[in-house]
């Protein structure tokens, strides 16, 4: 645990020392917050959430302190967490239209979910809104709140809530119901650790995060620790600090110290004048070093079922992913695994065999196998390159055995370190292009689904892309044939 908190001087900080960097910051915040985010709509006192009624009184905050809807507080802080604030305001928007209370999400579906979330990534923080909804509906069942679902009104009690954590209880607690409680993001941790001028500051270290959140709650008031008074508006206090740390004490560039409400409290700021140290940025806190992203190598094979091109004739095998790990639970096409430092030969190779057993004594055959490209897809710790095979299939093949054949290959074939293709047979089915387009396809989905268009084919054909042409009694499938990229280019 670090020391005390300072002031610029190196004398302690005092009861007046906090209570004025509280007000500095609540006045800078009611004169500088935006006005045009829709989850900012103040509720009038004595009424309740349009969502959902309040659990227990809001006895904690004065009669002047604004007073917002928990159920869209907790919707925006979700969304707003790995996206930036533009782009959630249309998802926003869209989704209270879709889910405009607790008891309407509680009753979606899966599907009806990650159709408003599409395109905005990180789909398990919309399955986490929607289990939290139900464990909600549940809670206020057990409370006799049988009319509108609530939400609690703590942050202990907002902790139970399945997908709401530290940050989130915190912010909803303040900013609703009063509590004096300090919620921390990477921004508040970069305000508190300048203004107490703390060197060697890792704001990605877990002990770290613990630490600045003890920090914020001296600030707050509530803290054994501290002389200060409990603040008179956390929802204000808790925003103001965000906001600062979002465009004044920014994450990237200098600090815009001359526009900082607080720069006479600044420790960091006071080391500048000194001289003890030549900047803040990069030093107050320390610059993590960035995460290498890891790469990762698939092969995705696009099952066609006719050759129309018309877009609700095109059929697609579609298999669903496992419902844990990246992109849980979305669609895809049947994709393969394989290490980056895999012989090209037995990459080729993955899918090939899979592909082999699928038409190996089997009445139809493919008209066309082709080599579609390298689809790159950046995930916040992951880059992706996804090889693309267009397998095209003629007119009037039978989808259900076909779909037979793909459940042999996930059962027999794509298991262990080199495969995951899907789970369970149950988990695939034919999908027409115009469905697939309507059920919240992933962005990676879309891509690759671009990818196999002819002229996307006849524009990388000149580089990674080609035609195989699959004849009758071709062992170019067998599966003791291995066919090397090289090969597979000039087919």
């Amino acid at each position: 645990m670090r020391g005390e908190w300072l002031t610029p001087l190196g004398s302690s900080a005092t009861h007046e020392y906090y209570r004025s960097i509280q007000e500095k910051v609540i006045v800078w915040w009611r004169e500088h917050q935006r006005q045009d985010l829709p989850w900012r709509q103040t509720l009038p006192r004595g009424s309740g959430d349009v969502s959902g009624e309040f659990a227990g009184e809001d006895h904690r905050t004065s009669a002047t302190t604004p007073r917002y809807d928990p159920y869209r507080v907790w919707v925006s802080e979700v969304m707003s967490q790995q996206t930036r604030m533009e782009t959630v305001i249309p998802y926003y928007i869209a989704w209270m239209k879709k889910f405009p209370s607790i008891r309407t999400l509680a009753a979606s579906t899966e599907d009806e979910v990650k159709s408003v979330w599409a395109g905005m990534g990180y789909y398990r923080r919309a399955m986490n809104l929607r289990k939290g909804a139900q464990y909600l509906l549940e809670w206020s069942k057990e409370r006799g709140e049988t009319a509108t679902p609530c939400m609690p009104s703590s942050q202990e009690e907002l902790l139970k809530v399945p997908g709401i954590g530290p940050y989130t209880s915190a912010a909803i607690a303040s900013m609703c119901f009063g509590e004096s409680v300090c919620s921390v993001d990477g921004n508040v941790i970069r305000v508190l650790s300048r203004l107490r001028g703390e060197r060697d500051f890792d704001p990605k270290v877990s002990a770290n995060i613990k630490e600045a959140t003890r920090w914020g709650q001296e600030l707050m008031g509530n803290s054994p620790t501290t002389s200060a008074v409990i603040c008179r508006d956390p929802s204000a206090l808790n925003q103001g600090l965000m906001e600062l740390g979002a465009s004044v004490c920014r994450p990237g560039g200098v600090p815009l110290c001359i526009s900082c409400p607080l720069e006479q409290f600044c420790c960091a700021s006071a080391l500048v004048r000194c001289g003890e140290i030549e900047a803040i940025e990069g030093i107050i806190p320390v610059r993590a070093a960035k995460m290498a992203k890891r790469s990762v190598r698939e092969i995705c094979v696009v099952h066609e079922m006719s050759a129309d091109r018309a877009c609700d004739a095109r059929r697609f095998v579609i298999v669903r992913r496992p419902a844990d790990g990246l992109l849980g639970g979305m669609l895809e096409f049947p994709t393969v695994s394989a290490s980056a430092a895999d012989d090209e030969e037995v990459a080729v190779h993955l899918v090939k065999h899979p592909l082999s057993v699928l038409t190996w004594k089997a009445k139809a055959r493919p008209t066309g196998v082709r080599l579609c490209g390298t689809v790159r897809h950046i995930f916040s710790h992951i880059s992706m390159d996804v090889e693309v095979v267009h397998v095209q299939w003629p007119a009037g093949t039978d989808g259900a055995a076909l779909l037979k054949r793909v459940a042999e290959v996930v059962d027999d074939h794509c298991t262990g370190d080199y495969c995951k293709l899907c789970p369970t047979a149950a988990r695939i089915f034919l999908m027409s292009e115009a469905d697939l387009r309507q059920s919240a396809p992933s962005r990676l989905m879309l891509k690759v689904l671009q990818r196999i268009s002819p002229m996307e084919v006849k524009r990388v054909r000149g580089s990674r892309a080609g035609t195989l042409a699959i004849q009758e009694g071709s062992d170019i499938l067998s599966p003791q044939k291995k066919v090397s990229r090289r090969e597979l280019g000039h087919l």
